[in-house]
């Protein structure tokens, strides 16, 4: 079983929607969706908690609260792994997509495991050559937008990558500005900009 994902991981890295596909064929019980989006959560909390030990962050950063324990950590990972895979499937559908919310959370579940790996790689490099480690960063959000965009477009059934690309950014500003509205009364006012 090892084996299958590391292969699928390295097939999902040189052909996104048949590295997708293949995990999609798996035979698995209702739920195994939301369960294997949690475990990714949890994954890249103690992925993240471990980097922080390695690099922490500079004293007063906004987000030291944020990843001050391990449950907070995976909390917050999920609900954005949910959120993503939510507008994968709610946007998608909106312009003809035929995917399902299970589809959208298998993928977005998927696409977290191939970054989680890449990110363990980069969290090696960080400590044998610092130089490479940053090089892979770059190179990871790269590969993140490439695969986002194929693997919405494979579970909505689009031709497309690049308009769902495109889609994607579109979404994610006006997500980002509707959350922005949300939470901005909840800021401190130290983390705030302010006037000149």
């Amino acid at each position: 079983m090892i084996g299958f994902f590391f292969s699928t991981l390295l097939l999902s890295l040189h052909d996104p929607r048949q590295g997708l596909r293949q995990i999609q064929a798996l035979n698995r019980p209702g739920g195994t969706e939301m369960v294997a989006l949690l475990l990714m959560a949890v994954a890249s909390a103690l992925l993240m908690q471990l980097s922080l030990q390695i690099l922490p962050m500079p004293d007063g950063s906004p987000f030291t609260a944020l990843f001050s324990t391990p449950f907070l950590t995976a909390g917050l990972q999920f609900l954005t792994l949910l959120l993503c895979a939510f507008l994968a499937w709610l946007v998608g559908g909106w312009f003809g997509g035929r995917g399902s919310f299970a589809d959208a959370v298998l993928a977005i579940a998927w696409l977290q495991a191939v970054m989680l790996a890449i990110q363990l790689v980069q969290l090696l490099a960080l400590v044998i050559l610092p130089v490479l480690s940053s090089l892979i960063g770059i190179a990871a959000v790269g590969i993140f937008v490439v695969l986002l965009s194929n693997f919405i477009a494979e579970i909505h059934g689009f031709a497309s990558p690049v308009k769902v690309f495109f889609g994607t950014v579109l979404t994610f500003l006006v997500s980002v500005f509707i959350l922005t509205m949300i939470l901005a009364p909840f800021i401190p006012s130290e983390y705030l900009p302010r006037e000149l």
